[in-house]
């Protein structure tokens, strides 16, 4: 039951990120920066709420493309399919 309670825990302690998807010609990318775009989700430019991240893509020369903010488990894996925040069309 102790292990139980311990696990509970490491679980609250948890925090949540986000990164930006890009859709271009049938691939999906990550945003590194403003101007870059990588394929390693590890790479991604984290981001700790949805909402930074669509005002940090704003600034952004991919902002007028298709994307989306999904969030990422802590060892950098897409935790959801389910987009934050959508624009465009995804294939």
């Amino acid at each position: 039951m102790i292990y139980n309670i311990s696990m509970i825990a490491e679980r609250s302690n948890y925090t949540v990120h986000y990164i930006i998807q890009i859709y271009q010609d049938g691939v999906v990318q990550y945003l590194f920066n403003t101007r870059m775009l990588v394929q390693d989700v590890s790479l991604a430019k984290p981001f700790s709420t949805p909402a930074l991240a669509k005002r940090y893509l704003s600034k952004s020369v991919f902002y007028k493309g298709n994307w989306s903010v999904v969030s990422i488990d802590e060892n950098g894996a897409i935790q959801n399919t389910t987009a934050t925040y959508m624009h465009g069309i995804i294939p």
